[in-house]
């Protein structure tokens, strides 16, 4: 089932097409039967380490854009104007 076409939908018409109720919920060998077809309703935990995703950020070309690129915006002894006052 694809999130687009569910956001359109109510929650009635979900219960529907799902074929489940919203008091009992599936029955065990239901369960079972979807988990054989769809495989387990898990998410597949992240092996990357902290430090590998910092890395992982440095190759991005937005980041090397903006560090050449800041320098000129901000030049010692001018001023800087904002709405924050």
């Amino acid at each position: 089932m694809i999130f687009s076409d569910v956001a359109n939908k109510t929650g009635a018409e979900v219960v529907k097409e799902l074929e489940t109720s919203l008091e009992t919920g599936l029955f065990s060998l239901e369960i079972k039967k979807r988990q054989a077809q769809y495989g387990p309703n898990a998410l597949k935990s992240s092996s990357n380490k902290w430090w590998h995703m910092l890395l992982r950020q440095f190759s991005s070309s937005f980041v090397y854009y903006h560090e050449q690129n800041t320098p000129r915006l901000f030049k010692p002894g001018d001023e800087c104007e904002s709405t924050w006052r």
